[in-house]
């Protein structure tokens, strides 16, 4: 069974070892400023998630999975989860996420999950913007 705890930087580190030390910075803004969650079966950690507020009424949705959970269909069902959470508490909200350009599993979590994407790059990058729309269903 899927659940999501309020996350905590231990969850970072039990979920991604590896991250370069500038990703690993900006995951731990997230978690100490804004609304994270660990994901969890049990007292396994499987991934984080969160929310950023980049705007007036836009809100960034980010996920990060463990290795297992790459390769577990509970990945699917995380995201899902967290989106039908999201679709009854912030209702007006744009909800985005920014996947970077041919990310394939990031690409299909986020389409099974109701974003679209648009065209919109960060600056200088392959990374696009996803939307998704107030309507979308999981």
């Amino acid at each position: 069974m899927i659940e999501f705890r309020p996350a905590e930087l231990e969850d970072l580190v039990a979920v991604r070892r590896a991250t370069p030390r500038r990703h690993f910075q900006k995951l731990t803004m997230q978690i100490r400023d804004y609304p994270a969650w660990a994901i969890r079966s049990g007292e396994e950690r499987l991934g984080l998630c969160g929310l950023a507020p980049i705007g007036s009424g836009v809100i960034e949705a980010w996920f990060l999975a463990s290795t297992r959970l790459r390769h577990s269909p509970h990945r699917v069902a995380a995201m899902r989860a967290l989106m039908l959470r999201l679709a009854t508490v912030l209702p007006n909200d744009l909800l985005i996420c920014r996947i970077l350009e041919g990310h394939r599993a990031g690409e299909r979590i986020a389409r099974l999950s109701g974003f679209l994407p648009i065209d919109e790059w960060l600056p200088g990058t392959r990374v696009r913007t996803w939307v998704r729309p107030p309507d979308a269903k999981t």
